[in-house]
């Protein structure tokens, strides 16, 4: 025979526990389905433990960058991307420093940049104080694995204290927009620097400068 448990059938036989979860009494089958009940078992069923289900899903832990081949299945696509050895996270559009505002009176190197998957960048120099008639140029330069660098065919000249810009992107046109706002069709490596150059260098030749930077995904 079948017994009806509020609305649904459940065959007699079938192992079935019984709940009281306080708000009322609810029915778990052996299928693991929790299914509200009058208050106590249905008639010819036997008492058993919940069914626990195996997922197959590995546990929960915190995504990170240089991240180990996973060794389980990943739900969702958590947006990790390999880098040639490890897996690294995938950017949204992100703003840093890539050099403190300080005065610099020598060549300036910043410390080596990191792309993970960003298409474009742009870096805007923000210059606060410059010694009269003298140029600070700055250029791009890409850096590989062992740390050889690339001449810096990207740059730009700055001679006053404001905000210059120089963007590199596949998509931009390579010719200045205005004298401090740069842009060259140019694809962002992995790795890369700023090299600052001042026209002299020296006391009394400070430049007070610092850089922001500004991933495009």
């Amino acid at each position: 025979m079948r017994n009806p448990v509020t609305g649904l059938w459940i065959p007699a036989d079938a192992a079935v526990q019984d709940y009281d979860t306080g708000g009322g009494t609810v029915l778990q089958t052996m299928f693991g389905i929790a299914i509200p009940g009058a208050g106590g078992p249905v008639p010819g069923g036997t008492a058993a433990a919940p069914l626990v289900v195996d997922t197959e899903l590995p546990a929960a832990a915190a995504l990170a960058d240089a991240e180990a081949n996973p060794t389980a299945p990943r739900i969702g696509a958590n947006e990790i991307l390999f880098n040639g050895t490890t897996w690294d996270r995938s950017r949204n559009n992100v703003q840093w420093t890539v050099l403190a505002s300080a005065a610099r009176n020598v060549a300036t190197v910043t410390p080596i940049q990191a792309n993970y998957n960003a298409s474009g960048v742009q870096v805007q120099i923000l210059i606060t104080a410059f010694p009269a008639a003298e140029t600070l140029t700055v250029s791009f330069h890409s850096d590989d694995s062992v740390g050889n660098a690339s001449y810096g065919h990207q740059q730009i000249v700055c001679v006053a204290a404001q905000v210059y810009t120089l963007t590199l992107h596949p998509g931009a046109t390579t010719v200045p927009i205005f004298a401090n706002n740069l842009s060259y069709g140019n694809v962002v490596p992995r790795r890369w620097h700023l090299y600052c150059v001042p026209s002299v260098t020296g006391l009394g030749h400070d430049w007070t400068f610092g850089i922001e930077g500004s991933y495009v995904a």
